[in-house]
């Protein structure tokens, strides 16, 4: 990514967001965002409604607590 300020993470997010849920390690990989954790929170604070799912998955073998990010519907912003 050329561009990968703050302001950048958090649309990159968001355009994730609108298709469907995201993951921490869908973000880190695919997004070039190493603490989505952090970005979600902002997003929070500007009045998104961004639900947290915690799931247990394997990475190279080891159990990694991974958090599923999911946009809720009543709280779009246009």
């Amino acid at each position: 990514m050329s561009n990968n300020t703050v302001d950048k993470q958090r649309e990159r997010i968001l355009e994730a967001l609108i298709v469907g849920p995201l993951t921490s390690i869908q973000a880190i990989k695919n997004l070039d965002i190493l603490r989505p954790a952090a970005r979600v929170f902002e997003l929070r604070g500007k009045g998104y409604n961004i639900h947290t799912h915690w799931d247990i998955d394997y990475i190279l073998g080891r159990p990694h607590r991974v958090a599923s990010y999911v946009m809720l519907n009543d709280n779009f912003k246009a």
